[in-house]
């Protein structure tokens, strides 16, 4: 049986600090962000002023972003850049114990899990506390020991991470269906403004409520609910910002509400243009959007952008035809991505296994 350590015993928790957007530079030292650990392609802000070392992140180091969404944003990681500043919500460990930094990030990715269930804070965005974080124990077995689980875990997540990265090249194929279809459609462009009307929610994101009767549309893929409702219509929803430009469509018809970065696309002549129509087209746009929007910290997509976006408009009795083939390869889509998922999370959960074996002991 190992020692079983508290992380308060092992490590030393140095938070990032707050970098206000008025501070931000298109050049000097990168600002570390949650997104940028999250996903590695997230693009930077910068800092050029003076700045306390405790914030100072190097190549190696081990960090925990400490707020977020649970699920996404919770967890250890090692930071494989150069130079960088701590924002904050992240926690720099350093150490007062002799340990292995991979087999650190193991045993805390081990536990990420426990840690989320003692969170606190507002739906949607969560944290938790240093004073908590502190108390959750690990096994410490000799480095010897460590460094040997390392490289059973390393091997280990190396062949399920090259199935992980097949199965996303599935996924992204999967939606490629679309627009390999969407391309050959043959008929003369226009530009959305001759076609649609435009508007955005009133409502912040946090505006949603528990079992309301009403829809309720943020930027988020998830559809939330509220208890009153602005619209009524066959609306097409189009999510206005996110963090990596991964904008979202959904279509709705009857009562529902919305956030205020959430643009309400309502179709002119219904017998020139199907809203569902729309919402394909939509769907084939969002990589041309996610290169079009604007925005340092978050992306966001300006009106113009909507209303200048031209698509291929066919007669009426054209695009049904065309509906009852995208439906079809809809149903063929959601089937892949079922079957995808699904092996996603057999992978994850292998990940999960493997680490509860490798990593034996108690933890609190």
């Amino acid at each position: 049986m190992h020692e079983i350590v508290r992380l308060g015993d092992l490590f030393d928790f140095k938070n990032g600090r707050s970098f206000k957007k008025e501070e931000w530079r298109d050049e000097g030292i990168p600002i570390i962000r949650i997104q940028n650990l999250n996903n590695p392609n997230a693009s930077f802000n910068y800092f050029d002023g003076g700045y306390d070392e405790s914030v100072e992140v190097n190549l190696g180091d081990l960090l925990f972003s400490w707020s977020g969404t649970v699920g996404t944003s919770f967890g250890p990681h090692i930071w494989k850049k150069g130079k960088g500043v701590l924002n904050q919500h992240i926690f720099k460990l350093s150490y007062k114990k002799n340990i292995d930094i991979k087999y650190a990030y193991y045993s805390l990715l081990q536990i990420t899990g426990e840690i989320e269930k003692n969170v606190v804070g507002a739906v949607g965005i969560v944290h938790v506390t240093k004073k908590r974080l502190n108390d959750f124990t690990i096994p410490l077995p000799p480095l010897a020991e460590q460094q040997r689980i390392v490289a059973k875990l390393d091997a280990a997540f190396a062949e399920i991470d090259s199935a992980i990265f097949a199965n996303a090249c599935n996924i992204t194929k999967a939606n490629e269906i679309f627009s390999q279809y969407l391309s050959n459609v043959e008929a003369d462009y226009l530009p959305l403004e001759k076609l649609i009307n435009i508007k955005t929610g009133k409502l912040d994101s946090n505006a949603m409520v528990e079992n309301g009767e009403f829809p309720f549309f943020t930027c988020s893929r998830e559809i939330y609910s509220i208890d009153k409702f602005a619209f009524e219509c066959d609306a097409v929803l189009l999510a206005g910002n996110n963090a990596s430009g991964d904008f979202n469509v959904k279509h709705y018809e009857g009562k529902f509400n919305a956030y205020q970065r959430t643009y309400v696309l309502t179709v002119v002549d219904s017998n020139s243009l199907r809203s569902r129509y729309l919402y394909f087209q939509l769907i084939n746009a969002l990589s041309k959007f996610k290169r079009m929007s604007v925005g340092a910290g978050t992306k966001f997509l300006k009106i113009g952008m909507i209303r200048s976006l031209e698509i291929p408009l066919p007669p009426i009795i054209a695009q049904d035809k065309i509906l009852e083939k995208l439906e079809k390869l809809l149903k063929l889509s959601e089937e892949l991505h079922t079957a995808y998922n699904g092996k996603a999370r057999q992978l994850s959960s292998l990940k999960s296994a493997i680490l509860a074996q490798e990593l034996k002991g108690e933890t609190a």
